[in-house]
């Protein structure tokens, strides 16, 4: 009997690599230029993450947990707590005010006892880029709107798999709007291509596009009066 060969098309190869990519950005540290996005699986029970804050950064969490702290390493190896998880802010509203932590290589992030933590955590440098840009979590069913005078928001939402935006509204420039799988500040970084571009605003108001990340930043191209809707895509 005669044994036919698999040859995959490059599209599936594709497709094939991107799902590899997308499972290990979903559940690892990931480190940019200028931030890291951290995960449950940095931290599992009694373990600690370092991060740095070069210039100092802001910080933002979806999880709200007062066993999950930021804590920092003196010159005699002893760890010092600054905030839990229950009081950065980040899960108690959908629009978080960033918890700001100075100049310091030391930061961790502490698992005390938390068996089954679910989060994103997301430090950003001062410096970066975008920087004001508002940081958006995704809080119940209904999901969120996008909406900004900004010209980005960037999305938390660790609940679920993946997130769904849909409902583009605003006046957009050609191949606008995009949506990256990254936060605000590496956006503006060569190497980083859109996950979503849109072919035009027509195709924009209709599309609806699955993003299998944790964090997310919609760029509107302009600043201005712009709306998505973003929801957990369960």
């Amino acid at each position: 009997e005669k044994v036919q060969s698999f040859n995959p098309s490059p599209a599936m190869i594709l497709i094939l690599l991107w799902t590899a990519l997308l499972a290990i950005v979903a559940e690892s540290r990931v480190t940019f230029t200028h931030s890291e996005v951290l995960q449950q699986i940095d931290v599992s029970l009694q373990k600690r993450a370092h991060f740095k804050c070069d210039n100092g950064c802001k910080v933002y969490t979806d999880y709200h947990s007062d066993l999950l702290w930021i804590t920092k390493q003196d010159d005699q190896g002893n760890f010092t707590g600054i905030v839990s998880f229950k009081d950065t802010g980040g899960a108690d509203t959908r629009l978080p005010e960033p918890y700001i932590l100075p100049i310091s290589n030391d930061y961790y992030i502490e698992n005390r006892g938390d068996a089954n933590p679910i989060f994103v955590f997301y430090a950003v440098d001062n410096k970066a880029p975008n920087i004001d840009t508002q940081v958006l979590v995704i809080d119940d069913e209904k999901g969120i709107g996008g909406d900004s005078p900004t010209r980005m928001s960037t999305i938390l939402s660790s609940k679920f798999d993946s997130v769904r935006y849909s409902q583009f509204y605003g006046e957009y420039v050609s191949g606008y709007p995009r949506i990256y799988s990254t936060g605000f500040d590496a956006v503006s970084e060569k190497d980083c291509q859109p996950l979503y571009q849109s072919r035009s605003p027509e195709s924009g108001y209709l599309a609806a596009i699955t993003v299998f990340s944790p964090i997310s930043t919609v760029d509107y191209g302009h600043e201005g009066e712009h709306d998505v809707l973003v929801k957990w895509n369960k």
